[in-house]
């Protein structure tokens, strides 16, 4: 269901994730997501970060195009992108194409919190999501 007339969301009002497959010490709150949540093409997730806690290094399958991106709201992350890792902070994004191997990793003394957005044109809620194993 769309909201036609706009819709707020608040992330004390929704269910804490834990459980996501290669997100160690992150908890998600799902903003908004395509079909069923009010959206037609967007995704936003409110993710906060333990120190330590990371997701691992993964890329979208297409779907055909799944953009994804990362803006860190608090927190100190080492963003890695392509195989290059840098250390960002606050008011910044991090943009992820399609089929683009990344990760982030909370390298903070503190509790990170980051919005994930994801938006592709097929209305999906974000091509799937391929972990790298080490080795």
């Amino acid at each position: 269901m769309v909201a036609i007339n706009g819709l707020i969301s608040k992330a004390k009002d929704k269910k804490a994730i834990t459980d996501l497959e290669g997100h160690s010490g992150l908890t998600a709150y799902e903003l908004i997501r395509p079909q069923e949540k009010g959206s037609l093409h967007l995704r936003v997730v409110l993710d906060e970060i333990e120190p330590g806690g990371a997701i691992d290094p993964h890329f979208h399958e297409l779907i055909p195009v799944c953009d994804h991106a990362y803006y860190v709201i608090s927190g100190e992350i080492a963003a890695t992108l392509s195989g290059r890792e840098e250390i960002v902070g606050p008011d910044t994004l991090i943009y992820c194409p399609t089929n683009v191997v990344h990760a982030i990793r909370n390298v903070g003394k503190n509790r990170a919190k980051l919005l994930r957005i994801g938006a592709a044109a097929s209305g999906e809620t974000g091509g799937r999501s391929v972990f790298i194993k080490p080795g």
